[in-house]
């Protein structure tokens, strides 16, 4: 794992200081995958989104270091949870814009946090999973047109 000092070199620094300083999960820099458009908050607030892989997660030790008097719960869903139709609902909120909320049992998650994760399904997730199953269905495609033409070929050698 990779330390990482006081000097904050590029936004990606910058989401891992701003993590370590907030009392939250460590994230090392080999986790990040990569990052998404800047975008704004409504405070004016330029944010650069920073996607990481955090693996396996520990909910005892988690619980233990977020910092309680920002955040009142920790909780997860799957990537499946988040696509699922069922868990998305679209509010309207006072600049006459709807804004993606995604619910999880009894926790909701909105505002900017649901529009980072909304344009991260829409625009990575998405296309990564439709272009998966493509190519699997693809393959699957091969595989018979393959056995079909082995079979058809057996078949011919013993007329």
């Amino acid at each position: 794992e990779e330390e990482l000092g006081l000097r904050v070199r590029a936004p990606q620094d910058r989401a891992l200081w701003e993590q370590e300083w907030r009392k939250r999960p460590y994230f090392p820099r080999s986790n990040i995958l990569g990052r998404l458009p800047n975008c704004v908050a409504v405070t004016g607030t330029l944010v650069t989104p920073v996607v990481g892989f955090y693996g396996e997660v520990d909910w005892t030790q988690l619980e233990r270091q977020f910092n309680r008097d920002e955040i009142d719960d920790v909780f997860s869903m799957t990537i499946e949870e988040l696509l699922n139709p069922a868990n998305i609902i679209h509010e309207n909120v006072r600049m006459g814009a709807n804004m993606p909320a995604f619910l999880s049992g009894r926790h909701r998650v909105w505002g900017l946090t649901a529009f980072i994760l909304h344009h991260f399904l829409m625009e990575v997730m998405l296309p990564s999973i439709l272009t998966f199953r493509h190519n699997e269905e693809a393959r699957a495609n091969r595989l018979a047109n393959k056995e079909a033409r082995s079979s058809s070929a057996s078949d011919l050698s013993f007329r």
